[in-house]
């Protein structure tokens, strides 16, 4: 079954913000996009979206969606990373995936 989950997150001192959602034991995800929005980060931030630690794509870090076939198989997270970003911000994005249930 086709699920969302939205997530939020506030850039640190250090300029960073991480969104990460967890894959638990025993499901079997398929990530089918993920949607940052994310506006005020500032102009030299940068975005990536990572799927079990390995760089899937780079996105523009103030609204971007990281998204196409085929779908990648989740073993254990999705991660979006912010660097360089405008302390205070606040950072959101989405997941769309495929839990591989049946309504």
């Amino acid at each position: 079954m086709i699920d969302t989950i939205p997530s939020s997150a506030i850039v640190a001192a250090s300029g960073a913000a991480t969104i990460r959602w967890y894959v638990r034991s025993g499901q079997r995800w398929q990530a089918q996009q993920v949607s940052i929005d994310a506006p005020d980060v500032g102009g030299s931030a940068s975005c990536a979206v990572y799927i079990d630690d390995r760089l899937i794509s780079p996105a523009v870090p103030q609204a971007d969606a990281v998204s196409g076939e085929p779908f990648i198989p989740v073993r254990r997270s999705v991660e979006v990373r912010w660097t360089a970003s405008v302390v205070g911000a606040v950072c959101r994005a989405t997941l769309v995936y495929d839990d591989g249930q049946t309504e």
